[in-house]
């Protein structure tokens, strides 16, 4: 008797771990379809909604996030706690940062919740990845009032926030004092700081923070060793950012698209050739920005008909040129002289649903004054006019 009695009793308890768990691995899984499916159909408590919302923020899918948070909630007389606050307010970074900021100081305060510091920092995330810095520092100041110690995730927000304003300066600052306040870098922390010596053209000290990896015992990151290379391309310093590529190994990390791309932007055009080599030779699929790098580098007037080339294995490898891309061909034909070429080129971009530029035209023109008949030109100079470029039509 005791035995069916029991078994009664399971069937009658709610499979809230099991429920549970499945939203948990699904959200870790990235499969924020199938932990909203099953958050709709089984879950009974705030923890296992707080793993569904976890699970579309990850996959960045707010409305959702949102949805589950709002509606499930009312729909199940559930309150929602601090801690799916904190995954809801998460789940709105970017462009919904002023979604996190609402999330923040009105529903947690309606809710008499205590915000915690995972909850500022996923404010903070959020408004630093709207480059919105001033938000970010308000809500750096309020951790004050609230009596609630930074760490390094908080520094390492502010530090991305201000990189992505342009504030180089004042992100190298804010990492100066995360040793003051007993603090570790971490990856992130020197990703950042790299970042904003990259946008600062601060090459040596790009070079000097990328050290700390090793030296720290910290994972290295492509991303890191990229911005690194693009630092040394805006300080003019193509044999630091060729050496770097080329030391990857050392940092541990496998150079991809975006690092080539910032090693072509780089080099010469003769080590940009070579570049492009062993990128095709590693497998990987060259993007525009690497072959926009390319071309770029092959203005001189020697290298017109590797320009076109390129143009042309572009279209083999169906990626789209751009403005960009036309641009530099050109100017290469232009300064080989080649002005059947630029002008083939200056009409196949507007086949292509291209927009010319002031840049397009002009190079073209220069290019059109190698040609002994004026037609050609008369009919630019018409057509710029036309765009609004500021050219006096002849005609």
């Amino acid at each position: 008797m005791k035995s069916q009695g029991l078994e009664a009793d399971l069937k009658l308890v709610p499979k809230m771990i099991t429920v549970g768990a499945l939203i948990t691995s699904c959200e870790k899984g990235l499969q924020w379809s199938q932990a909203l499916q099953l958050s709709a159909t089984n879950a009974r408590n705030v923890v296992q909604l707080s793993a569904a919302v976890s699970a579309c923020e990850k996959a960045n899918e707010w409305q959702f996030a949102l949805a589950i948070f709002f509606e499930e909630t009312v729909r199940r007389y559930l309150q929602p706690d601090i801690m799916m606050c904190n995954a809801a307010i998460s789940a709105c970074r970017g462009h919904q940062w002023q979604r996190a900021i609402w999330l923040l100081t009105s529903i947690v305060q309606s809710l008499r919740l205590k915000r915690t510091l995972v909850t500022c920092n996923s404010c903070m995330n959020a408004c630093s990845e709207a480059s919105q810095w001033l938000s970010a520092f308000q809500l750096f100041a309020d951790l004050e009032i609230l009596q609630l110690r930074p760490d390094v995730i908080t520094y390492n927000s502010l530090m991305s926030s201000c990189e992505r304003a342009g504030l180089w300066q004042t992100a190298l600052e804010l990492m100066l004092e995360i040793p003051q306040q007993r603090l570790t870098f971490s990856s992130v922390t020197l990703g950042a700081a790299i970042s904003a010596c990259e946008e600062g053209a601060q090459w040596p000290l790009a070079l000097h923070f990328l050290t700390y990896f090793p030296n720290q015992s910290l994972q290295s990151t492509v991303t890191a060793l990229s911005s690194a290379i693009s630092a040394c391309e805006k300080g003019t310093r193509w044999a630091w950012a060729l050496q770097l590529l080329h030391d990857a190994d050392h940092f541990h990390v496998r150079p991809n698209v975006v690092t080539y791309g910032a090693a072509l932007s780089a080099v010469p055009w003769d080590w940009a050739l070579r570049l492009m080599q062993e990128m095709w030779d590693e497998q990987l699929q060259a993007d525009v920005i690497a072959y926009n790098a390319c071309i770029s580098a092959c203005q001189g007037a020697e290298n017109w008909q590797t320009s076109l080339e390129l143009l042309l294995q572009m279209r083999r490898s169906l990626v789209d040129g751009t403005i960009i891309s036309y641009n530099a061909c050109i100017a290469a034909c232009q300064m080989g002289l080649q002005w059947q070429w630029a002008l083939c080129l200056y009409e196949e971009l507007r086949k292509n649903s291209l927009q010319a530029d002031a840049v397009t035209c002009q190079q073209t023109l220069t290019a059109l004054e190698a040609s002994a008949s004026q037609r050609h030109s008369a009919r630019l100079l018409c057509q710029m006019q036309h765009l609004g470029l500021g050219a006096t039509c002849p005609l």
